[in-house]
């Protein structure tokens, strides 16, 4: 069970987690209820990569976790400019969504850190073989 959205470009403030977290245990024994401390963020747009950007440069805000932040379905002048935005502050960028093999040289070419591609999995097309072993003794 999940207590945040992995999806999010929001960071949830430490009392949220622990509110969350709480609430998980009130339903499932301590046993069942893992605790995650990967952070990565996921961002649609340049507003929310802005808003991210805001996080990290906010004093008050603690991003010590953030290791990376996804670009999800932006066009390719998009992931230029958040790209040059985020790696002002150390974090990697992750492109994905419409990576294919026609986009992918210019998604690299966007200066993000990492490509992820679903139609390696997604989009696989399958090929049906046996191994018939005949015994002639």
């Amino acid at each position: 069970m999940g207590v945040l959205d992995i999806h999010s470009h929001r960071l949830e403030t430490v009392e949220q987690v622990k509110d969350w977290i709480n609430g998980a245990l009130e339903v499932f024994p301590p046993d069942k209820v893992y605790i995650d401390p990967d952070c990565g963020l996921k961002t649609r747009t340049m507003e929310e990569v802005r808003e991210v950007c805001g996080l990290l440069e906010d004093a008050g805000t603690d991003t010590s976790r953030v290791q990376r932040v996804m670009l999800d379905n932006m066009s390719m002048e998009d992931m230029r400019d958040a790209a040059g935005m985020l790696n002002k502050f150390g974090v990697e960028t992750e492109a994905s969504g419409n990576v294919t093999l026609e986009t992918i040289g210019g998604i690299g070419a966007t200066g993000v850190t990492f490509i992820s591609s679903g139609q390696l999995t997604h989009s696989v097309v399958a090929l049906d073989i046996s191994l018939n072993i005949e015994n002639n003794q």
